[in-house]
């Protein structure tokens, strides 16, 4: 009997635009931290490295 769709194509399909929309997500993200003119990092770039030096710097007793 068939139903006009396989299961594996269908799992393959789901999997496929799965991939895709992480690497979009991904891309945004990263277009959300970047300049757009000159590529550099952004305010929100900087304000998250500052977060991850700070707790870096708790963690290791080291300073910044």
């Amino acid at each position: 009997q068939h139903t006009g769709w396989n299961a594996r194509e269908a799992l393959a399909q789901i999997l496929d635009v799965r991939r895709r929309l992480r690497a979009e997500a991904a891309e945004a993200d990263s277009l959300a931290r970047a300049d757009a003119l000159t590529g550099l990092g952004n305010r929100r770039a900087l304000d998250e490295a500052i977060v991850a030096q700070v707790a870096l710097a708790a963690r290791t007793g080291r300073p910044l």
